[in-house]
């Protein structure tokens, strides 16, 4: 199926349209063992990587502007969610001011355009180029977010965390255990993914139920709602990606936060649907038009093109109820 960047506010909600979980008490016993690590002192590097960082800002084309909050660890591993509903993950590195990277897309779970990025990075300030993929290109600009440089410890993830329909408990060796409202069960670990910053690794295993599997990608805790209140996320399997935020122990009995975050999943759900019709439409315009450009006679090709007119004016419609229903979420990282 085509991809179209007109949907490119669909996968990192505030809170993903469907949360999921697993366990895989064999395979995450090896992993989890294996990922977490002793607590040290924290060290920051002699140098810092430009890139790395917690980024937010915006994507910019021709179908779509649309808000997006990024991750990049000082290795250069990087991941880049839309509040609507994609998530773009792949690494990006940096020399003498300018950087590039490609980054393999997740649309509605699954993987669709890989998308090359460019441009230039001031560090700790901003981060801004150009984007091209096989459906659209366009340019985005991002803007540092300060709490990456705080020091990250196992022991402060040390607590219960949950949404309205997910709900996991990490102890202070960053391993951790959980299920959610659907019956999905997860086991796995968070690990510091570079001494001196704020970005964990993340990888688990989820079994007993359709999104069972291995994931891998990154967290970082953020203070909206309180200081180190809030677990912002990204992770991807062979077969599906999911993004989303969790509150703190602290937080899941406040009936404005429960609010908050069923309102956000409403809103998230109804951006997939807008985003689904829009993709349809776009696909029936891209048809019409393929049959106007076959056409074998004039008055053929005079209703294909009329076609293709009114499909594109479908889409065009449809897209905008789709940015108009993402433009509903909140922020997330």
């Amino acid at each position: 199926m085509r991809t179209h960047w007109s949907m490119f506010l669909v996968l990192g909600t505030l809170l993903a349209c469907k949360q999921f979980s697993g366990k895989d008490e064999k395979a995450t016993a090896a992993s989890a063992s294996g990922v977490a690590t002793a607590e040290a002192p924290a060290a920051k590097a002699a140098e810092k990587n430009p890139v790395g960082g917690v980024w937010r800002g915006r994507f910019q084309s021709k179908y779509v502007t649309g808000s997006v909050v990024g991750m990049v660890t000082e290795s250069g591993d990087a991941r880049f969610v839309t509040y609507g509903g994609m998530q773009f993950v792949g690494s990006l590195k940096a020399d003498a001011g300018k950087f590039a990277g490609s980054l393999v897309g997740y649309q509605n779970h699954a993987t669709s355009d890989t998308v090359s990025l460019e441009g230039t990075v001031v560090a700790e300030k901003s981060l801004a180029g150009t984007f091209q993929g096989k459906s659209d290109r366009g340019s985005f600009q991002f803007a540092y977010g300060p709490e990456y440089d705080r020091p990250a410890t196992l022991a402060e993830l040390a607590d219960q965390w949950g949404s309205v329909q997910y709900a996991m408990e990490v102890n202070e060796k960053g391993l951790f255990q959980g299920k959610d409202a659907a019956g999905c069960e997860y086991t796995g670990a968070l690990s510091i993914a570079h001494p001196g910053y704020n970005a964990f690794n993340l990888s688990f295993s989820v079994s007993s139920c359709k999104y069972k599997g291995e994931y891998q990608g990154l967290a970082t805790l953020t203070d909206q709602g309180g200081p180190k209140s809030r677990l912002a996320y990204g992770v991807s399997g062979d077969n599906y990606s999911h993004a989303g935020v969790l509150l703190r122990g602290e937080l899941l009995g406040s009936a404005k936060a429960r609010a908050a975050l069923r309102e956000a999943e409403q809103v998230a759900g109804d951006v997939v649907k807008a985003a689904n019709k829009a993709n349809k439409a776009a696909d029936d315009a891209n048809a019409a038009a393929d049959r106007a450009a076959k056409a074998k006679t004039a008055a053929e090709a005079t209703k294909a093109a009329g076609e293709a007119t009114k499909a594109a004016g479908q889409a065009s419609k449809a897209a905008g109820e789709a940015a108009k229903a993402a433009g509903g979420l909140g922020k997330g990282f």
